[in-house]
Formats: structure tokens, C-alpha cells, sequence
């Protein structure tokens, strides 16, 4: 099939009149209604409006006349990109194949849940930025990459308002600062928004007005499991798939799935908002949550040194001798610069556990390649081997000191 696109691509006339090829394996998945495109001029340029209907969706988007560039392959999702070319045909290339779209006629249908949806380019930026800024509410959230690369970074964010549903691209070439800058001017329904607002924080400096955290809330109002898929299923009888939490949100194109998951981390939280505000005012409890959340937005927004007595410290550490801990902080900052150079997490150089297992292996004078993974390369071996000779060289002056933290369980009338 993917020979198939690439053909369409380098000769898009082929097949006039749009002749569709109906691949038996995708017949299934493919919309039942058509694509209808219409003209008209706006800001002095000329559009194409599509109205795309869709098994799950239902929206507008323009799209500007332009070059028809784009990529074949056969992953069996939208495949690469779209734009009008000169001649005012619309070249796609989907999950089924390169066609050609003439304007104000019907054709065959176009699986349109990527473009539809995704920012990716500044006109459909321009397109959506009006809805925003017109919204009297806005839910967000974000996916990064933090299972995926090092260090992480925002690679989608969701909003969801009255009129739908969309994921903004922050990889794409957009105008990100302008987008933040409008959402900057609304009050936020967020879920557990400590790590989201950090990030965005982190990365493009950006602070909300004020942020209504439904974590927050279910926990202020004594509930025991506050995950979203928890709240939603107890508070809106809905069960979300969760089962791309670990998906890398830097591919791209997203997959059907990934856009759905996507969009339910949003799309739920005003109903939700809504019954938490009312129990929390019910009981007296709206005040504690507007001050919860305006001291959480306060302290994301701050840029902390990390403290070198601490950041690496590690389950289990707490177990070792100061001399086992020299070493490990030497591992340590050895598998920070490993990780940094590959773009990888940290676990995906030596796991945490082995850190500590050197360690004391290491300390105790005993053999550590039977604790290092057997596609382990020699340069790691060797950086690795001279990290430890450092930590083992330090004198015991500049052993780090054990650490002792006491802690207390809060009763259940606290």
C-alpha cells in the first residue's frame, strides 16, 4: 500500500475524478460521509473551508493555498502533509492513500482525525485562536516525553472549551508564544497540574492567571482514589483508555489512539470541575482549594537549583555507608552526562537499583561487571570504571553525610 501512495504522490492527477482505492483492510475504518470543500476569500488570502464529518468527529478547519508537499509510507495512519497547490486541488495523504479533492464536488471520504484537530501550522494557530480567546472556560493538560528522552519536554497540549476538543503541536513550527500568551488570560481546569505546570514553566515560562486542580479537590474533599480515570468513573460514570501513558509523544504523526487518549485527558474535566466546586462550597472547602492552587501555581513558577546534597540520592541509598555513598553520587553524576549525550532517561543507562547494588559492590572490593547489563558498551564500561576510582579516591572529609528524616503519618482528623 505504501508503494501504492508514493506513486499517487509524484503523479497526484492520476486517477481524475478521484478513484478511490478501496483496500479491503482499511474499507472498515474508512468514514461513510464525504468531504465537500467550498471557497471564499478571508484576510486577503484565499481558503478552502472543509466541513469534515467522521465517525467520532465533527469540525472545520482551513487550510491555505499552497504547495502540495508530503511523504509516502504505509504505518497506517495519516502519512504525511496536505496543502492546496496552485491548480486549488487539495493533494491528502491519509491511512488509505494520496487523492486529489476538486472543490464543490463530493468525493471520496478523508480520514481527517490528525489535521483536523492538531495545531501543527500558524493558519490553523490563527483559525483556532479566536475560539480561545472567546472561551468562558478552558481545560488543559500536557504530554511530554519523559519516558522517551533526556531531559524531557512538552511535545502536545490539549485544550479542551465549549466549541471542542484540540491538541496544539509545541513541536511544530508554530507561533507557541502567542497561543500561551492568549491562554495566559484564562482561569484553567487542570488535573493533578503540578507536574504540567512546571513543565510549561520550565520550557516556554509560562504561568497561568489561576488554575482549578480536580486532584486537588477530590483530595481536599476526602477522596481516596483521586486519578482521573478514578474521579471520572466515580463522578461521570465514564471509563477512559489509559493505555498510552507510556507512548512517546514525540512521534509524529500521533496515532488515532494517542489523539484519543489525548483528548480525554481534557475533555471531561469541566463536568468534573463543576461537581467537585459544588461539594467543596457544600462543605465549606472551596477557599482551602482556591489557596491550594494558587500556592501550587506559585511554587511551579519558581527556577530551583537542584541541591547537590540530595538530587542524587536514590531509593535505597539511605542504606549505604558514607563511603558506598561517595561512590554512588560519582555513578551518579557519570549516568546524568551518559544519559544528557543519548537523549535517553537516566534508567535507560543503568537502572536505579544497580546504581546502588556498584556501590557497595564497589566499596567492598568486589567485582561489579556481573551487575552491569550484557549489551553494555566498553566506553560505558570504561566511564563507568573511572567514576568509581573517583568516588573511591575521595578522603573522608568529603564523604556526603547520612541523612536522618523523621516522619509522622497524618491522622485521619488532620
Amino acid at each position: 500500500m505504501g508503494r501504492r501512495i508514493a506513486n499517487r504522490l509524484r503523479n497526484p492527477t492520476a486517477g481524475a475524478g478521484c478513484s478511490f482505492p478501496q483496500d479491503k483492510p482499511d474499507q472498515k475504518d474508512a468514514p461513510r460521509n464525504p468531504l465537500k470543500l467550498k471557497s471564499h476569500t478571508a484576510d486577503a488570502l484565499q481558503w478552502r473551508k472543509a466541513t469534515v464529518r467522521h465517525p467520532y468527529e465533527f469540525g472545520q478547519f482551513p487550510v491555505q493555498v499552497g504547495r502540495a508537499e508530503g511523504q509516502a509510507g504505509s504505518s497506517g495512519e495519516i502519512l504525511g502533509s496536505w496543502q492546496i497547490p496552485g491548480n486549488g486541488e487539495l493533494v491528502a495523504v491519509t491511512r488509505f492513500a494520496g487523492f486529489r479533492v476538486t472543490p464543490g464536488a463530493w468525493h471520496a471520504p478523508l480520514f481527517a482525525a490528525y489535521f483536523g484537530h492538531v495545531i501543527d501550522t500558524n493558519e490553523k494557530l490563527d483559525a483556532f485562536l479566536p475560539v480561545l480567546r472567546a472561551a468562558p472556560w478552558v481545560s488543559v493538560d500536557t504530554e511530554a516525553d519523559s519516558l522517551h528522552a533526556y531531559p524531557e519536554k512538552v511535545c502536545l497540549i490539549q485544550i479542551s472549551t465549549a466549541a471542542g476538543d484540540r491538541l496544539v503541536d509545541p513541536l511544530a513550527p508554530i507561533d507557541l508564544p502567542r497561543f500561551l500568551e492568549t491562554l495566559r488570560g484564562h482561569d484553567l481546569i487542570m488535573h493533578g497540574a503540578d507536574y504540567d505546570l512546571r513543565l510549561l514553566w520550565k520550557h516556554h515560562r509560562f504561568t497561568p492567571r489561576s488554575v482549578f486542580d480536580t486532584m486537588i479537590a477530590a483530595r481536599l474533599l476526602g477522596v481516596r482514589q483521586f486519578s482521573l480515570n478514578s474521579l471520572v468513573t466515580r463522578y461521570l460514570g465514564l471509563t477512559l483508555d489509559k493505555g498510552m501513558q507510556k507512548a512517546d509523544w514525540a512521534r509524529r504523526p500521533l496515532t488515532e489512539r494517542m489523539e484519543a487518549y489525548a483528548r480525554n485527558d481534557t475533555r471531561h474535566l469541566k463536568p468534573l470541575a463543576d461537581k467537585l466546586r459544588d461539594e467543596l462550597r457544600h462543605k465549606g472547602r472551596l477557599t482551602w482549594h482556591e489557596e491550594s492552587c494558587a500556592r501550587q501555581s506559585q511554587d511551579c513558577a519558581r527556577d530551583l537549583e537542584p541541591d547537590g546534597n540530595t538530587v542524587w540520592r536514590m531509593k535505597g541509598s539511605h542504606l549505604l555507608n558514607r563511603p558506598a555513598l561517595a561512590v554512588l553520587r560519582e555513578i551518579w553524576r557519570w549516568r546524568e552526562q551518559e544519559a544528557t549525550a543519548s537523549n535517553r532517561p537516566p534508567f535507560f543507562v543503568l537502572p536505579h537499583e544497580t546504581l546502588t547494588h556498584l556501590a557497595v559492590a564497589a566499596v567492598e572490593a568486589r567485582p561489579v561487571d556481573p551487575l552491569l547489563p550484557r549489551r553494555f558498551s566498553d566506553r560505558r564500561r570504561e566511564g563507568l570504571r573511572q567514576a568509581i576510582q573517583r568516588g573511591l579516591a575521595l578522603p573522608p572529609s568529603q564523604h556526603p553525610e547520612l541523612l536522618r528524616f523523621q516522619s509522622r503519618r497524618l491522622s485521619e482528623a488532620e
